[in-house]
């Protein structure tokens, strides 16, 4: 029976995450096809906001899902941290030493950990929901 248990909790948490991995795979299958295509320095910067955005729309679909009640106060919080989150990053990857084009590298770089936050922040929300507490 313990063995039942054990194996019930550890399938149950990944249910949740695994309904929207397929729009995240989604955002990353756009991702990669925009990408293939010979972009400026530019294009590539808007293609990875869009890829964010993406993530935010999946992050939003769980939300009113799941949080109808704080929906609005959530996104609100979720847009102001990806805002922050994107001017840290940029102050991270932009040293007081600049080289040629790295205003254009820095700004494609400082999208990692941006994107690396929302696919967290979407992993966590489903591991919130799937929580006994």
């Amino acid at each position: 029976m313990k063995q039942l248990i054990t194996i019930f909790l550890l399938i149950f948490p990944i249910s949740a995450y695994a309904e929207y991995k397929t729009d995240i795979e989604k955002c990353d299958e756009q991702f990669e096809h925009d990408m293939d295509r010979n972009l400026t320095a530019s294009e590539m910067i808007a293609t990875t906001d869009s890829q964010v955005v993406c993530y935010e729309s999946v992050a939003h679909k769980i939300i009113d899902k799941y949080y109808s009640k704080q929906s609005e106060v959530m996104k609100n919080n979720l847009r102001e941290s990806i805002t922050a989150y994107k001017k840290t990053a940029n102050d991270m990857y932009n040293p007081d030493r600049c080289y040629n084009a790295c205003g254009n590298l820095t700004a494609l770089m400082a999208y990692s950990p941006v994107l690396d936050f929302i696919k967290n922040y979407i992993e966590h929300l489903t591991n919130a929901i799937n929580s006994d507490f």
